[in-house]
């Protein structure tokens, strides 16, 4: 049975606070479907092209290896079908450090696609 809009809205809000703020590693399996992709596609450190759940438990446990305190602030949450799509802010210790939009389709109420686009601010 295909997973309400609420509850795909629900997983992404739990990827962005157990995961990715978090650092919660043992959540993926919960949140992230084997086949996940992220399509970002962009060359960076934050953003890179990703094919399925252990390249994306690799990139993202390195991450939290490091020393940061970063939070999600979404603004905006809308969810139609099988999509959810956030706006929000990227806060690192308090402060504003760029905004966000990311589009998200889920499958087996888990995160399989995912499209991000960020704006760094200015200091």
């Amino acid at each position: 049975m295909p997973m309400s809009v609420e509850e795909n809205k629900a997983v992404v809000m739990r990827w962005n606070e157990e995961i990715l703020e978090e650092g919660k590693l043992e959540a993926f399996d919960e949140v992230l479907h084997r086949d996940y992709t992220n399509h970002s596609g962009a060359e960076s450190s934050w953003a890179p092209f990703i094919q399925g759940i252990e390249q994306a438990k690799d990139h993202f446990g390195e991450r939290f290896q490091r020393p940061s305190r970063w939070k999600v602030s979404v603004e905006d949450i809308i969810g139609e079908g099988d999509k959810v799509v956030i706006r929000g802010v990227y806060l690192q210790e308090g402060k504003p450090v760029g905004n966000l939009i990311a589009f998200y389709r889920l499958s087996e109420g888990k995160i399989i696609d995912d499209w991000f686009c960020m704006r760094q601010l200015e200091d």
